[in-house]
């Protein structure tokens, strides 16, 4: 509710009068710091943004109402400060993060490409170097996502051939990226 002291600082204020600003800088500076400072859990910044409202009062002298109250006016411009503060800062650490990502992601896509074709280069290497049955049923495996039981079944041999197979297949896979790795190396 607007007291009749603040009715005579607006109307103060409007005329452009710097005593009535400067005795409302001074009241309210260092209780509005704390109060951002509260949100932000910066002092420095929570300084700056204490101006900002302060300035912004005198900005907005001329059109400002009458009926304001000025004590509530100014708290709810700082909350508001705050939280934009608040979501700048997020949105530049989201920003920030993001670019450390892209940029990580553009200096090593390249690289990231090149291994994966090596990869795959290896494997097939590796898959074609193993025998027909053996091949077919660590594909179907791999590839085809199918169960062990499936692949019996569709194949009309045991589960047991199949899990034999799927083991020399690994285990030739595994031998072939050992002498990548030690390549590499």
């Amino acid at each position: 509710m607007n007291q009749p002291k603040d009715k005579m600082q607006i109307e103060a204020l409007r005329n452009d009068d710097e005593t009535v600003f400067n005795n409302i800088f001074n009241h309210f500076t260092n209780k509005l710091t704390m109060f951002i400072a509260s949100f932000i859990h910066s002092e420095q910044d929570a300084r700056e943004l204490t101006q900002d409202v302060l300035y912004a009062l005198w900005s907005r002298r001329k059109a400002l109402d009458l009926n304001l109250n000025i004590k509530s006016y100014l708290y709810a411009s700082a909350k508001n400060a705050a939280l934009d503060f608040i979501k700048k800062k997020k949105h530049h650490q989201d920003y920030v993060r993001h670019e450390r990502y892209v940029n990580n992601d553009a200096a090593e896509s390249i690289e990231d490409l090149y291994s994966v074709k090596e990869i795959e280069t290896i494997v097939e290497k590796t898959l074609e170097r193993l025998p027909r049955q053996c091949r077919i049923i660590y594909r179907m495996s791999r590839n085809k996502g199918m169960s062990n039981d499936e692949i019996a079944k569709k194949l009309h041999i045991t589960k047991k051939t199949v899990e034999v197979q799927i083991y020399k297949a690994l285990k030739a896979l595994k031998r072939a990226f050992f002498i990548y790795l030690e390549y590499c190396i």
